[in-house]
């Protein structure tokens, strides 16, 4: 991805509401975070293992909102913690035709898309 360099080295973070609503299960994403060239992006950070690698279609939506209101790319961060994988997808204008969306009942019957192998990035380790 042509951002790691610049993503990596220039986060600065500040709250989007309050505290309160870092990483609990909200439409909005988790934090904003500042680039070093003065751009605003959303994380959504989140985690999973194997068979529960998924994101809810809400996320997508609120993320897809936010940009067409604002210009601020979401991203969600996820772990496998399983696999020791990583995966960030920009959820802004993902294409819904290319997502298998379903329901999820271990998600209180949510829908959700299952996050493909394509979207993990390769590490060291």
């Amino acid at each position: 991805m042509s951002y790691e360099k610049d993503y990596r080295s220039s986060l600065s973070f500040s709250r989007i509401d309050t505290i309160k609503k870092y990483f609990k299960g909200t439409d909005m994403a988790d934090v904003e975070a500042t680039l070093r060239d003065g751009s605003l992006i959303r994380l959504e950070v989140q985690s999973g293992f194997t068979g529960i690698n998924d994101i809810k279609k809400h996320k997508v939506n609120e993320a897809k909102r936010v940009y067409s209101e604002t210009n601020i790319r979401s991203y969600i961060v996820h772990f496998d913690l399983f696999n020791g994988k990583i995966a960030i997808i920009d959820l802004s204008e993902i294409d819904d035709d290319n997502i298998n969306y379903r329901i999820n009942e271990r998600f209180e019957g949510q829908i959700v898309f299952s996050i493909s192998d394509e979207f993990y990035i390769q590490t060291d380790g």
